[in-house]
């Protein structure tokens, strides 16, 4: 059965997520199959799951493909781990006296509680909070990878219940493109990075070199915000066999600059310097002596809301004014924390400025399936379901949406784990009588379903298109592949404009790309001028002693950020059990450090602990710590080489307030010392 992925996506609630729906379902999969595969997905694609006597055994991707994603057979780590919160927990001090704790957030054990006694000191507490300082005080911007699925999303289920409560404070931006999203409005008229670009055939058909800037698609590609369709990994398969020539500008050599072998050019200019390199097509001499490439390398490959990465800064300026895409702007005084879905101990810089500031708020709740290192500093931990353990739908690829897939409940809920779904209706009834059914509009997790469902059926229906009814559909274990679409597959990025500036003008002052901006310089902001330029970096090369060395902190190969570090594929590129550095064959010499050594690496900001992999696939000078590995810190050191203890805290600039990545230098050393045991992924202490 096919049908348009436009039309579909256009006559359903799926792409939005939108909460509304009625009647009866068919049971869950994992009711019906006492073993066999079961249809799901996750970020990283559709999967068959195997599972024997309620365990998931083995999981594997349901769409064919050339390249394998290791992240697909991660399922049974996920539901089966140890690192899983098994029940509602408390901080000790915090349950004995909840307005004066004894002890610091990260330092105390943890109680086991019954889930009522969970929601009922959340709400007397939130009570309290927001009566005493107003829904402002309240933080519940929740930000973070969260699992797939277009109920499932803990942030928007967060949010809703916050909405019912009287409102909350949000965030706006994310780390992954966070100065982008504000500038790129100046310059193209849109956000940019999230848009649609041209078409895979397209550039195939028509590139003669294709240049990769500061990227890794061969990690970054087994995963998408919904769930991958494979086909972006697919079309570098196709590119890597046409022989066109690849140009890989990037300090390391990637997986993907491996992947094309002798048809890569590796350019490695010094970090942090990306804009000089660019601008060396105008102004050379930049380029040669910023970005360490002469100009002949370029010629030859041609609510309230504050930014998400600001929050420390506000937890410790409550109150403080800070300039914002051209407007003054006031920190929240925040006293309540509330995180679901996301891991902001891993993906927020300066890891022990960080617990610090977290020590401020009145109360802290985490939801979580994990005991990461958020979990492990908050006051109250709520143990929530994976994505394996409740249903959901998914559309497969961000922009083609090729998919339809059933998100399948393989096994029951382990331990005491509740969908967020659930924990905040009953916390809604706790707000007034009926809240539960305001919360919910009277229906359960299988009634949204077969509404979204039902709502594309009738939308295909118009197209004369013929779907299965929802409990067919259900049944079938089966995903729906939608209609390939000629149109998507021959779109260019801004061919309209180019093909009628005038008609379809940008969403700029002058309606055209604007490499000179008159509003950034009405902004005055002396770190955002209103043109392409090279600002130095406070720590980069060019600030650097003899000893210290710059730092990138790439995307990981086997794991989503953060996501799956306990799991099995963490023996695959671990060194020592510790995350690996990469450093170059003559850093390492010059510094006593061989394959395999342990090495602590370190600045003002703190240490971590390493194992090293010794190749001259990086620049000298430059080290690589991937981001993501959970923070383990005991005496100061982080025993799993958390790469965000090293990295400064501070922002883009006075436009966007987003994080500044790779723009820490560190010293490293061959550690000689007795090598302390990893406890990222162990339970934190609870009182028997």
């Amino acid at each position: 059965m096919t049908l348009t992925r436009r039309e579909f996506i256009k006559h359903s609630g799926i792409a939005a997520g939108a909460l509304v729906v009625t009647s009866a379902a068919p049971l869950p999969a994992w009711a019906e199959e006492k073993g066999g595969k079961i249809l799901t997905a996750g970020r990283w694609g559709a999967m068959n799951v195997e599972v024997k006597d309620g365990k998931i055994v083995s999981s594997t991707g349901a769409l064919a493909k050339t390249i394998p994603n290791s992240l697909q057979s991660t399922a049974a780590d996920q539901v089966h781990t140890t690192a899983r919160i098994q029940h509602p927990m408390v901080r000790k001090s915090y349950l004995d006296n909840p307005l004066q704790p004894a002890k610091g957030r990260g330092e105390d054990t943890y109680v086991q509680v019954s889930w009522e006694q969970a929601l009922k000191l959340i709400h007397e507490q939130h009570d309290r909070i927001r009566k005493a300082n107003g829904p402002s005080a309240i933080f519940a911007g929740s930000y973070g990878w969260r699992s797939s699925g277009v109920l499932h999303k803990a942030q928007t289920l967060l949010q809703r219940y916050m909405n019912l409560a009287g409102g909350y404070s949000g965030h706006s931006g994310d780390y992954s493109t966070g100065a982008a999203q504000v500038i790129m409005p100046h310059v193209v008229g849109s956000v940019e990075v999230y848009e649609q670009q041209t078409s895979w055939p397209l550039i195939l058909e028509n590139s003669q070199v294709v240049v990769l800037w500061g990227m890794n698609p061969l990690n970054t590609l087994k995963i998408a915000w919904s769930s991958t369709d494979e086909q972006g990994l697919e079309y570098f398969h196709q590119l890597k066999k046409s022989g066109k020539p690849v140009i890989a500008i990037d300090p390391i050599r990637s997986e993907t600059i491996e992947f094309f072998g002798d048809n890569a050019t590796w350019i490695a200019p010094n970090m942090g310097t990306d804009v000089a390199l660019i601008v060396g097509g105008v102004l050379p001499e930049m380029s040669a002596a910023i970005a360490g490439q002469a100009s002949e390398a370029a010629d030859d490959g041609g609510m309230t809301a504050i930014p998400v990465a600001r929050i420390v800064d506000a937890l410790e300026n409550p109150g403080g004014k800070y300039q914002h895409n051209g407007k003054e702007q006031t920190y929240p005084n925040i006293k309540m924390i509330w995180w679901a879905g996301g891991g902001n101990f891993t993906h927020h810089q300066d890891t022990n400025r960080l617990i610090k500031a977290w020590q401020k708020p009145e109360m802290i709740v985490v939801s979580e399936c994990y005991w990461t290192a958020a979990a492990k500093h908050a006051d109250i931990v709520l143990p929530i379901t994976t994505s394996f353990e409740r249903n959901d739908l998914t559309m497969t690829g961000d922009y083609s949406n090729q998919h339809i897939v059933p998100m399948k409940q393989v096994v029951a809920p382990q331990f005491e784990a509740r969908n967020d779904f659930d924990v905040f209706a009953d916390l809604a009834e706790l707000l007034k009588p009926g809240g539960k059914e305001i919360y919910t509009e009277g229906k359960d997790e299988m009634a949204w379903l077969k509404f979204f469902y039902d709502a594309a059926q009738k939308g295909a229906r118009a197209q004369r298109v013929t779907m299965p009814m929802f409990n067919a559909f259900w049944q079938q274990n089966k995903l729906i592949e939608m209609r390939r679409s000629e149109k998507n597959e021959q779109y260019v990025r801004y061919g309209d404009f180019r093909a009628d500036p005038v008609k379809n003008a940008l969403g700029t002052p002058s309606g055209k790309i604007e490499i000179y901006s008159k509003t950034l310089e009405k902004f005055g902001y002396k770190d955002c001028p209103a043109h392409p330029t090279w600002l130095a970096p406070d720590e980069w090369k060019g600030t650097a002693d003899e000893k210290q060395l710059q730092l990138l902190t790439a995307h990981p190969a086997h794991r989503l950020h953060s996501q799956l570090n306990y799991a099995e594929l963490h023996k695959k590129y671990a060194v020592a059990d510790r995350e690996p550095i990469t450093i170059h064959t003559e850093d390492a010499a010059r510094f006593g450090i061989a394959n395999g050594d342990l090495v602590r690496v370190w600045n003002k900001r703190g240490q971590i602990l390493t194992g090293a992999v010794v190749t001259d696939g990086i620049k000298k000078g430059v080290v690589c710590v991937h981001e993501g590995a959970w923070p383990d810190l005991e005496n100061g050191l982080c025993k799993n080489g958390s790469a965000n203890v090293l990295t400064a805290d501070i922002p883009s600039s006075q436009l966007a307030n987003a994080c500044a990545g790779n723009s820490a230098l560190v010293y490293i050393e061959k550690y000689t010392g007795n090598a302390p045991k990893l406890t990222a992924f162990d339970q934190p202490a609870i009182q028997a």
